[in-house]
Formats: structure tokens, sequence, C-alpha cells
């Protein structure tokens, strides 16, 4: 649900402010089949844990999303939508190789129509913000292996094997579209060992970032316990 929202407000700011859209169709279908079917199966195949048992017991009358998993959806859409605008909008005015064609944008959109090099003067940002998404999104997963306010994401992480296959098989494709004349098909461009780095950085920065906004809460309420759903004690 993060990825939709973030999906839904990068669309409308950087079409009102910009008039590109960060994500184009083809690749918010990556996005989606990502967290849809592959992280969705990842963490399916994950084996219950013990502090399951700690927790009380749930009536069929209650809501499948939690409070608690609402602020973690909130959290993570708000550190993702960071970086689109910092990409949308930063980047291009302070690096010139990102820079923006304004006068092409302008009469791109006073015709109604952006053209090539209006998309290409896009394409060097907009690669970028694709691919650190993307990044943000397998550090998500992790992240998404406990849904209370736990801190131990990688608690047992080696007992399964078969998320860390789905998460290096979307890596392993993400390099893909990235690095291949399949990125034609994407619309982006290859990008350079800097830009990887900047990528896996800020999309590894998911996961201390989750941490810092579960302590925060816990912290402030002062009322939960540490096992997934985060139910008062």
């Amino acid at each position: 649900l993060s990825v939709n929202l973030v999906a839904m407000i990068s669309a409308v700011v950087g079409s009102l402010y910009g008039g590109v859209a960060p994500l184009n169709v083809l690749q918010l279908l990556w996005v989606n089949m990502i967290m849809d079917t592959m992280a969705a199966l990842a963490l399916a195949t994950e084996e219950p844990y013990v502090e399951l048992l700690d927790e009380k017991p749930h009536g069929r009358h209650e809501a499948l999303i939690t409070g608690t998993m609402y602020y973690h959806m909130i959290t993570a859409a708000m550190y993702k939508l960071f970086w689109l605008f910092v990409c949308l909008y930063a980047v291009p005015v302070l690096f010139k190789p990102y820079a923006y064609d304004a006068l092409s944008s302008a009469q791109g959109q006073l015709s109604d129509e952006l053209d090539k090099d209006v998309l290409a003067s896009h394409k060097p940002s907009l690669s970028l913000l694709f691919n650190i998404f993307i990044m943000a999104q397998v550090a998500n997963a992790f992240v998404s292996r406990r849904i209370g306010f736990e801190l131990d994401f990688f608690k047992n992480i080696t007992k399964s094997p078969i998320f860390l296959s789905i998460m290096l098989i979307i890596s392993v494709l993400q390099v893909i579209i990235m690095q291949t004349p399949v990125n034609y098909i994407f619309k982006v461009q290859e990008l350079n060992g800097v830009e990887w780095a900047i990528s896996l950085a800020a999309g590894a920065g998911a996961i201390p970032w989750a941490w810092v906004c579960r302590l925060g809460r816990t912290f402030s309420g002062g009322q939960y316990a540490s096992h997934p759903s985060g139910q008062k004690v």
C-alpha cells in the first residue's frame, strides 16, 4: 500500500510541477510485480516465529490492517517520497549533468506534447530516481519481515533461503533493466558507478529510517511490546 501511495502522490505532483510523471507505466508495472508478486511470495514463505505465541487472541472482527501497520506504511512512504522529490527537483538544480532543458519543457507543455528532447533532458535524473526507488523497495522487504515495533529485521535471515533468493533475483533483474539495452523499453539510461553507489546507499537508508521511526514511536508511547502486532501490554 505504501508503494501505491507513493506512486499516486509522485505522479500527481510530478505532472503538476515539472510536466513529467516520475515513474512511467512500465516502471510502475515492474514495481508492482516486485511488491505484489515477488516480495509477497518471499514474505509468505517465511516461517512463523515464537513471539507470535505472546500475542493476545485476535477476534474475527478485528481489522486486517492495524494502526501499527498504517504507521509503518506512512513512514515508509515518506522516505521514498523524500528521495523521489530530491531526484525530481533538487538534483537537476544542484548538478548540471542532470539539469532539465527548461525551454524545451515549456514549449512541450504549451503544445501539449513532450518531445524526445524534453524526455531526454529528464532521463538522467529520472533514471537515478527509478533505481533508488527499486533499491528502497528491496530494503523495505527486509523491514517488512517485522510488522510490529521490532528492530531485528535480519533475525533468522539465513533460515529464509527463498526470501534471499527472491531479493537477489529482483536485484539482478534491476541491474539488467538499467545496464543493458532493455533500458530503452523502460525509458532509462545506464548508470555509472557513483550513481549506483548513491542508489544503493539511498535504498539501504530505508532500514535505519525504519529503526528511527520505530524507536521514536516506542519511546514516545512507551506502551508497545516488541511482538508483531505492536499490541499494548
